[in-house]
């Protein structure tokens, strides 16, 4: 089964899970984003679950995937459900070789990777690189 229906909805979620990555930022609030979220080198989101403004520096290959993009980045995906667009990510992975199963550090018991795991992989690289908590939550939209 295949999991886009056109090369538009592939760019689509090519672009969806490299903002993921790059800026941990929740799929609801990716689906949403535009051009006037572009600010210079930068994305300004206020994410749903927060009422503050989030700058988030773009990587070069966020700022290639944004460049010369007009209007809404996500048309079609922002018209599914969250269920549909959970599915939509979990045969991805599948498709990829990612497994959804994961072995959690020091339990015994297992995890489950979702799109929010990109999220997660974010804050983890910022604390990696040494990037300051009170930075990290800034950017990932948590309260300082």
């Amino acid at each position: 089964m295949a999991f886009a229906r056109s090369e538009y909805e592939h760019d689509e979620w090519e672009g969806a899970i490299l903002i993921g990555g790059h800026t941990g930022l929740r799929l609801g609030d990716i689906v949403s984003l535009d051009q006037s979220n572009v600010y210079m080198d930068r994305l300004v989101v206020t994410p749903r679950k927060t009422t503050d403004a989030v700058e988030i520096p773009m990587t070069p290959p966020l700022a290639r995937w944004v460049e010369g993009k007009i209007g809404a980045y996500f048309p079609l995906l922002s018209t599914k459900t969250k269920p549909t667009l959970s599915s939509t990510f979990t045969r991805i992975m599948k498709r990829a070789g990612v497994p959804r199963d994961i072995e959690l550090p020091g339990r015994n018991q297992l995890g489950r990777r979702s799109f929010h795991s990109l999220r997660h992989s974010f804050a983890s690289w910022l604390a990696d690189s040494d990037v300051h908590a009170d930075v990290r939550k800034k950017l990932t939209g948590h309260k300082a």
